[in-house]
């Protein structure tokens, strides 16, 4: 009885709040959504090449889509322990009275989420009670890696996992990408054809930046130049 028309037709930002594509600096990741409750990939995926897949951080995917924000404070808040969750019943409403101030993507969202209860209440709740596991799948983004074909490599819900698992293919695949005219092997001197070794190398392929990050390798008796998919 007490919806409004916008709670019903849900009209308004429509594009905003469920955007078809996930900004990351100069990147422009493709979006994709489905509603089935129960599959693995229910909710928001993002679809990334796997030559990007390094340059990535964890931290902007955790503040979710804004369709779902509200949803994913809420699952939050419920997943504290009781002695913590109490002091923020009903967690709907302090969930609402939270989004206005909160600034996604300048911090983790468990880290601003900690600075306003706390503002609010004085309440001061360890990140770690925070229980992730105790999420719906479909306030978790899904990860879907794709080789430059389109294909896909692998998918999942723990980033940081992919890019371990990966690490090898995008390695690979930047070089082959923004390398080809670096990477050399059994050097005993400087090449004749190098001025020098840049820092970087990029290239726009598909509408997003590949970048490399080149240098010398120990190979024993000899020294290869490799470019790699970060600067670390």
């Amino acid at each position: 009885l007490t919806f409004t028309r916008d709670d019903l037709l849900r009209v308004h930002d429509a594009d905003a709040e469920r955007p078809d594509s996930w900004r990351s600096e100069d990147l422009s990741l493709p979006l994709t959504y489905r509603f089935e409750p129960g599959a693995a990939d229910d909710g928001v995926t993002v679809h990334i090449p796997v030559e990007v897949l390094a340059r990535l951080g964890g931290d902007e995917f955790g503040w979710q889509v804004p369709a779902l924000r509200e949803e994913l404070i809420t699952a939050l808040i419920r997943s504290l322990p009781k002695d913590l969750r109490r002091n923020f019943v009903p967690a709907p409403d302090t969930a609402r009275a939270l989004l206005d101030s909160l600034d996604p993507g300048r911090e983790s969202l468990l880290e601003a989420l900690q600075r306003e209860l706390h503002r609010r209440t004085g309440v001061l709740v360890p990140i770690s009670a925070f229980d992730l596991e105790k999420l719906p799948a479909h306030l978790r983004v899904t990860f879907a890696v794709e080789a430059p074909d389109g294909t896909e490599v692998a998918r999942g819900k723990d980033l940081e996992a992919l890019q371990h698992r990966l690490a090898g293919s995008a390695r690979r695949a930047v070089a082959a990408t923004v390398g080809a005219e670096l990477e050399r092997t059994g050097l005993r001197g400087w090449p004749e054809d190098l001025t020098e070794l840049p820092r970087t190398v990029e290239r726009t392929v598909g509408g997003h930046v590949v970048r490399g990050y080149p240098a010398f390798v120990d190979a024993g008796a000899a020294v290869d130049i490799a470019v790699f998919a970060t600067a670390a």
